[in-house]
């Protein structure tokens, strides 16, 4: 597994959040809220889905480290 250090894990936690904030807002609501398929509601939130795995995959990774420093 590669080992991020703790200042570049915490900066892509932070450059991931900002982006799934950013993504969020760029979503069209109205198609998530007719009656369209779920692919085409798929393809709306595609982006703001991995940015939110990505974003909680990172302050998971950050904690982890925090904690093994704790120790």
């Amino acid at each position: 597994m590669i080992k991020i250090p703790k200042n570049i894990a915490f900066v892509l936690f932070i450059l991931v959040t900002i982006l799934l904030a950013i993504s969020f807002n760029h979503v069209d609501w109205n198609i998530i809220e007719s009656e369209n398929s779920f692919s085409t509601k798929f393809v709306e939130l595609r982006e703001p889905l991995v940015f939110l795995i990505l974003a909680i995959f990172y302050i998971k990774y950050y904690v982890d480290i925090l904690k093994r420093e704790k120790k």
